[in-house]
């Protein structure tokens, strides 16, 4: 009890003296261990650190959260970019217009040159997109906004609309593209459809001035949109032609088929007289070194090969040419329904004259080696294998537009023989 009591008694002090002891420190400085021992280093009073030199972080503000909004979107959208092959195959048709290339920039070119544009929702096409800049005094137009459209393939730019105020405006906007024209070399023709309206038809483009809702209007559109995709395709799968023996899918036109005696005795002839855009032939044809039906269809206004169907006779020649094939493409990939408009005529040894039988490929199963099962380029059924070559020609361009221009030639001619016969009946009944 008593050993207790002045136990407690001794330790009351020794607490006492040791927080004065840290107190001392505190106003003389700072206790710290260094090698020699523990020192007391002096303690610096506190000075104030000036206003003017106090770090504050800097407050953005942003005056338009939409705006801040739209180019936090931006940063994270994704882009498509046309092929170095898209843009070979369609640099003979591009358009310059400003700082503008059509059929060469694309949806992040226009972003980088025009920060104010952004992409605008849209379901007039299945194929096409569209993209709206603010700032219309950069292209020379006036209005709310300049519209580009897009190949939703590629995001390439395919067109454009301006708004002006006056017809005047416009008629000085559309002068400005004739004279690109002109300057390179691109033909063209004029159209006109009303007092307010005219149209400037080019193989590729098609430029209108037409009244709008306020003011008017100037038109960019390019011709084959739909065609963008098929380019990209072929692009992707490294097929700009197709060879096929001593023909050429895509190049060799239907005067270049050997006819007659001119044919080889181990390939004949076996052409239905009422196909004139297709021939058949039987044999061992154009190179191929086994007997086979061959199908050739031809495009109606070039005259270019554009499908080729090999149909092997025997099965070890379809299990020789499954393996070529896979060796060269890969493994085929099943499609349980094709896109294809081709369209498969019989299997036959001489010429038919009864009622032509045929299978379209639309809608069918059918084993892809190369393209899509949307856009399918190579193919087989039933030991039949098909090679389509739908890439838009310089052929096939130049053929539409002179039958467009063809259709506003006769159509002018009987407007003014039109005119001319009214004009010998007037004050018949006057």
């Amino acid at each position: 009890m008593h050993k207790l009591a002045l136990t407690l008694m001794c330790a009351y002090p020794l607490a006492t003296l040791a927080l004065t002891s840290n107190a001392v420190a505190a106003e003389e400085g700072i206790e710290a261990r260094t090698h020699n021992g523990t020192e007391v280093m002096k303690q610096e009073p506190e000075k104030a650190v000036p206003a003017d030199r106090v770090f504050r972080r800097p407050t953005i503000v942003f005056k338009n959260k939409e705006k801040k909004a739209e180019e936090e979107a931006k940063e994270k959208e994704k882009f498509l970019f046309p092929s170095l092959a898209f843009m070979a195959h369609f640099d003979q048709w591009k358009l310059r217009l400003g700082d503008v290339v059509f059929l060469q920039d694309n949806v992040f070119s226009l972003f980088k040159k025009h920060p104010d544009c952004r992409r605008i929702q849209s379901s007039w096409s299945d194929y096409s997109g569209r993209v709206a800049c603010r700032n219309t005094s950069k292209f020379l137009a006036e209005g709310d906004e300049v519209i580009f459209s897009y190949a939703n393939v590629n995001e390439v730019l395919t067109g454009a609309t301006y708004t002006f105020k006056s017809r005047q405006r416009a008629d000085q906007f559309a002068k400005r593209i004739t004279d690109t024209l002109d300057a390179t070399g691109t033909p063209y023709f004029k159209e006109i459809y009303a007092a307010n309206s005219v149209s400037y038809d080019t193989p590729m483009f098609t430029v209108s001035v037409h009244e709008a809702q306020t003011g008017y209007m100037v038109s960019i559109n390019a011709h084959f949109q739909e065609r963008m995709l098929d380019a990209e395709t072929y692009a992707k799968a490294r097929l700009q032609k197709i060879e096929f023996g001593s023909l050429t899918v895509g190049v060799t036109k239907i005067d270049d088929i050997p006819q007659g005696d001119a044919l080889p005795k181990v390939c004949r002839d076996v052409t239905n007289p009422k196909d004139m855009d297709r021939r058949e032939f039987y044999g061992t044809c154009f190179d191929f070194p086994y007997e086979a039906h061959m199908q050739l269809d031809f495009n109606p206004e070039t005259g270019i090969l554009e499908t080729a169907v090999l149909s092997p006779i025997g099965v070890t020649t379809g299990s020789l040419l499954e393996e070529m094939l896979t060796k060269r493409f890969g493994f085929s990939k099943f499609c349980r329904r094709l896109q294809s408009d081709v369209s498969l005529v019989s299997i036959k040894e001489a010429p038919e004259r009864g009622r032509i039988r045929v299978t379209r490929m639309k809608g069918r199963p059918a084993s892809l080696f190369a393209g899509t099962c949307e856009n399918p380029i190579i193919y087989s059924t039933e030991m039949r294998y098909v090679f389509e070559n739908r890439l838009l020609r310089k052929e096939e361009v130049d053929v539409a537009y002179e039958r467009r221009k063809r259709a506003v030639d006769r159509s002018e001619e009987h407007s003014q023989a039109f005119d001319a016969r009214m004009s010998k009946m007037k004050g018949f009944f006057e």
